[in-house]
């Protein structure tokens, strides 16, 4: 194709249609820089300018320069307002950004102008399921499906929704009906194998997991959910294995050394548990949980002291649940404390009065 279009150019070297493929088939290859030159040749063109800016912002994105691809469409907006597709790409670098709330707001001054659209209302609902605006973004997907009924990605993200406000029959329903329409993805199987991990069901889990890894090798979140089925399973070295490969990869956050921490607790390396832990504290200093795994942790290094300062904390912000009062029970009556342990021990009871644990 490549050999066709300068084929093409040498009998018409004014052809700025021929310059503009010739940059997307560029693009394609990754072959930016080569893509950005046939663009520029192409903006040379009054005629085709917009367009040009357009491919520019495009092609900008690819290569991760925000500025510079928000400076080309911004370009091409001035030169064309009402133009979907340049509002569609602003949106999508926004998002990128997490700039939700800009990203929205160029969507929905399209939306407003193009209601029947649905690539517009499942832009706009991804948007905002990365925003966490979980009721908006299903009322979007709705929106979108209802215009397109059989586009199995917008299954696949309407299913998602369900999963993460744990609705496991519906996520069940979209995602089944999204292979049905003949996907078959890496990221369709990641979210099988979280709606299965979100119904304990982790055997199942373990296997969309691996046939999305087959398909998406370098995916740190596919790395990092397969480490936490391991350490479930006390499979600590692969779980350590994993968990590293998602840091390998990128994945560098509250979660994944969160995940750390526990996996090298519960293998007794509790200095390195601690090493991990301390890293969350840098990222959320405010992270409920790392404080109740700090907690555990000093107490088995039979630091009651601390450990009872970090569960104070994590009761302080907010958490209330059967395993904390059980956790400052053990610390209380490793203090000699009995009537403080007797009293968080049938707390932790009244949270969960099936615990065998907590009843012995």
């Amino acid at each position: 194709m490549l050999e066709e279009f300068k084929q093409s150019l040498q009998l018409d070297p004014d052809n700025v249609e021929v310059y503009l493929e010739l940059g997307r088939v560029y693009r394609e290859k990754n072959l930016y820089s080569l893509a950005i030159e046939e663009f520029n040749k192409a903006g040379q063109n009054p005629s085709y300018s917009q367009e040009a800016q357009l491919e520019l912002g495009r092609t900008y994105q690819k290569l991760g320069n925000s500025d510079l691809a928000l400076k080309e469409l911004k370009l091409a907006m001035d030169s064309n307002p009402s133009d979907v597709r340049v509002h569609l790409e602003i949106s999508r670098v926004c998002r990128k950004n997490k700039d939700y709330d800009s990203a929205i707001r160029e969507l929905k001054e399209v939306v407003e102008l193009n209601p029947l659209d649905s690539e517009l209302h499942f832009e706009l609902g991804r948007t905002y399921r990365e925003k966490e605006d979980y009721n908006l973004a299903l009322k979007e997907f709705k929106r979108a499906i209802k215009l397109d009924p059989n586009n199995a990605e917008m299954r696949l993200e309407l299913g998602r929704i369900y999963r993460e406000k744990e609705n496991y029959a519906l996520a069940s329903e979209e995602l089944r009906q999204a292979v049905a329409l003949g996907l078959d993805s890496a990221a369709l199987h990641f979210e099988l194998g979280r709606m299965h991990v979100g119904q304990n069901e982790f055997s199942l889990s373990l296997d969309e997991f691996n046939k999305a890894l087959e398909m998406d090798p370098d995916n740190c979140e596919l790395h990092f959910e397969l480490g936490k089925i391991h350490r479930r399973d006390n499979n600590y070295s692969l779980a350590l294995q994993k968990l590293k490969k998602a840091q390998e990869l990128g994945l560098d956050t509250e979660h994944l050394h969160l995940e750390l921490g526990r996996t090298y607790r519960e293998m007794d390396e509790r200095s390195l548990a601690l090493e991990e832990f301390k890293k969350v504290l840098n990222l959320a200093p405010d992270s409920r949980e790392v404080h109740l795994e700090l907690g555990r942790t000093y107490r088995e290094q039979n630091n009651c002291a601390l450990a009872l300062e970090e569960l104070t904390q994590a009761f302080k912000l907010g958490l209330d649940t059967a395993v904390l009062h059980f956790e400052l029970g053990r610390t209380y009556l490793e203090m000699e404390d009995y009537s403080a342990a007797k009293e968080k021990f049938e707390k932790a009871l009244v949270l969960d009065p099936g615990n065998i644990q907590i009843q012995a």
